[in-house]
């Protein structure tokens, strides 16, 4: 995720939790995803370790050896060897079509949905997500040292030392930050910096808080806590007071327990109480990978087959046009290791999710029906039963129908929480720009009965941002956008409470052709 400087890491012996195939050579470099992590030894070998339902993000068998290297949310980058670009994982959005580079690159880092490197003249290249124009860093005198990038997001390092970010997202600062950076880590609520000193400095918000026990030779910022990594080893973690007990008491134990030889943070947005801290380490005792302080990382344990047996899936559908379907089905309770949903349509694996209840599927189908069915499995790929059948026509009707008298459940039963009101506001559509910006507002009714963390925004089913506030701005959607805008109601366990939607066209108007 962050910048890093591999000259720190000390030669390191095989990692325990990578699989056997692994390189035996001395570790150089990790990152970290939200359910995946890689690491790089010094023949230049990448081994990512991940869950069975995700091994679309491991790396293809032809990699080449690469320099350094990079993990988003659900894609991994590197440099080959040569000073070229190489991505693979998840492409929705065009996260591994690396562009046309002028120059070899030197340094790599990850967004989210996004990348950005810099090459041999001080140039910061970015592809990837461009919500908020994080792909687009600003003009300099001398060019950037490094660059990093968080969900809407980027900052680097200029050659002067000094930091600076690009984001059109009002709610973050651009403002250049002076200093002798040469490491810098980015969250959803938080910036922060390694100085050539071994100070550690954050500049996100006031609240932001101050290190005293450096120097530092490494750091890692969650949205749950901000680490860094003493001279000798050892985490020092200021961490969020949202974070559980349980969680905190485990940060604790790492940081009397465990010396580590560097840190790295992972890309899991987190408003919730027992996963906002994706972080893993290499140890200093035995050079393995420890990860803690987020359910969404790999782990050697696995939910039973049996628990996955007992799980009843009923499946429900809502048709907003004919390219967007919103898939119910009953809440499940978050548990650890996490239980996903396979998401089966018209006979094929359409994907796997995690998400509490719903999913979108915006992708254009040739037919007017779609059939649907969903199952459930743990991290080692065991399968539960099927659930209902249901058949939907996206026709204007609209219509749902079952092939069992069960399913077709409303999944907001008994839940008293509601978003209601929600608008959506638009400009510059008819402007010179080819694009716009979206202000959505929402209302949330019955709140003091169900607590919320925050609400999660999706685009067309895809992960735009989180927000704890009830507003949301999303800028540069093109002029030929069509699509379904939907704000998500995020509990404390990371569960989705609740979910409304809204249509926007071409024309800057609430509907779709």
């Amino acid at each position: 995720m962050k910048t890093k400087l591999l000259s720190r890491l000390a030669p390191l012996a095989t990692l325990l939790l990578l699989p056997a195939w692994a390189s035996a050579q001395s570790v150089v470099d990790l990152t970290v995803g939200a359910s995946h992590f890689c690491t790089l030894d010094d023949a230049g070998i990448v081994a990512c370790s991940t869950s069975a339902i995700t091994r679309r993000l491991l790396p293809p068998e032809d990699l080449p050896a690469l320099s350094d290297i990079a993990a988003g949310q659900s894609h991994t980058c590197g440099i080959t060897l040569d000073g070229g670009a190489v991505c693979w994982g998840e492409n929705n959005f065009n996260q591994l079509d690396v562009p046309t580079l002028n120059a070899p690159l030197v340094s790599i880092a990850a967004g989210f949905h996004h990348t950005c490197a810099v090459d041999v003249e001080g140039e910061a290249i970015c592809w990837g997500l461009n919500s908020n124009l994080q792909l687009e860093p600003p003009a300099t005198d001398n060019g950037f040292i490094a660059v990093d990038g968080s969900s809407n997001i980027s900052c680097g390092i200029l050659a002067e030392g000094d930091a600076t970010c690009w984001t059109t997202d009002g709610g973050q600062s651009t403002a250049i930050v002076a200093g002798q950076f040469t490491e810098l880590d980015l969250s959803t609520s938080d910036r922060c910096g390694l100085t050539a000193d071994g100070d550690l400095s954050c500049f996100r918000f006031s609240s932001s808080p101050t290190f005293s026990n450096g120097p530092y030779m490494d750091l890692a910022v969650t949205p749950g806590a901000i680490c860094g990594l003493t001279l000798d080893g050892q985490l020092d973690c200021q961490v969020r007071s949202f974070v559980s007990a349980e969680t905190s008491a485990e940060i604790a134990t790492i940081s009397e327990s465990i010396t580590f030889t560097a840190i790295e943070s992972g890309h899991r947005v987190g408003f919730s109480s027992t996963s906002a801290l994706p972080m893993c380490g290499i140890r200093a005792d035995d050079g393995t990978v420890q990860c803690f302080g987020s359910a969404g990382l790999p782990t050697t344990a696995s939910a039973a087959a049996d628990t996955v047996a007992d799980i009843t899936l009923n499946l429900n559908a809502l048709v907003y046009d004919t390219n967007a379907v919103e898939l119910f089905w009953n809440r499940q309770s978050f548990q650890f290791p996490q239980i996903f949903i396979e998401i089966f349509r018209d006979g094929e694996l359409l994907t796997t999710t995690d998400a509490g209840f719903s999913f979108f599927d915006t992708e254009s189908v040739p037919t007017s029906e779609s059939t649907y069915v969903l199952r459930p499995v743990d991290e080692l790929g065991n399968t539960g039963s099927f659930s209902n059948e249901i058949t939907v026509s996206r026709s204007s009707s609209g219509m749902v129908t079952s092939n069992t008298d069960e399913g077709l459940i409303n999944p907001r039963d008994g839940n008293p929480l509601r978003i209601e009101n929600l608008t959506i506001t638009t400009a510059n559509f008819f402007g010179i720009l080819p694009f716009g910006v979206v202000i959505l507002n929402w209302d949330l009714l019955n709140e003091s009965e169900v607590p919320v963390a925050g609400y999660e925004i999706r685009q067309n089913g895809d992960t735009l941002g989180f927000t704890r506030n009830n507003v949301f701005t999303n800028g540069a959607v093109d002029r030929d956008f069509c699509g379904v805008f939907s704000v998500l109601a995020i509990g404390e366990e990371g569960e989705i409470l609740e979910s409304t939607s809204i249509q926007l066209n071409t024309q800057g108007q609430l509907t779709c052709p």
